[in-house]
């Protein structure tokens, strides 16, 4: 009554159907038109604008973890989400940075900022990058290798924000 020889039995393998559409949509994604070499890469991440007073001592910023400090930053619409291509210049990366943070900004399409990143270990805290004059942003730097990590910045121009309170206190 029972199969005592479970080695022989296969298993079958979990496989989503797709309609064709879709697929031959997914394949136009991954790959670039007209070079033919390399794929292209799309990063959803999170971005979470830091307002310029948050900078202390020097060049060094802290990650905003504190739970009334991240509301602070929700409410003044300083988080939001943003969506990187491999093919992507750096005027085109800023740009898309600057949309997403346009209501805070007073809707100015050119506001200034920096990209910040990690000092690295258990730090808690944000560091400008050293960079040669000749760098140039790619969506992979910008985003990062960790897909948790949301990408900070450090407004340099004054928010429009509307609850400014002492919240580094």
């Amino acid at each position: 009554m029972y199969c005592t020889n479970v080695a022989f039995i296969s298993y079958r393998k979990k496989r989503k159907i797709y309609p064709s559409s879709f697929l031959q949509k997914r394949q136009e994604e991954n790959f670039t038109k007209g070079k033919g070499k390399g794929k292209l890469y799309t990063y959803e991440r999170d971005i979470v604008c830091i307002p310029h007073s948050f900078l202390q001592h020097g060049d060094i910023v802290e990650i905003p973890r504190k739970k009334h400090i991240r509301h602070f930053l929700a409410v003044n619409k300083l988080v939001g989400k943003i969506q990187l291509n491999s093919n992507m210049d750096e005027s085109e990366i800023f740009n898309e940075v600057r949309s997403v943070f346009r209501v805070p900004m007073g809707y100015c399409d050119n506001f200034k900022f920096k990209i910040l990143q990690s000092s690295g270990g258990d730090s808690r805290s944000l560091i400008f990058p050293e960079l040669s004059h000749s760098y140039r942003w790619t969506a992979s730097a910008v985003a990062g290798r960790n897909a948790k990590t949301p990408i900070y910045i450090l407004a340099e121009d004054e928010l429009q924000v509307y609850d400014m309170v002492c919240i580094l206190c």
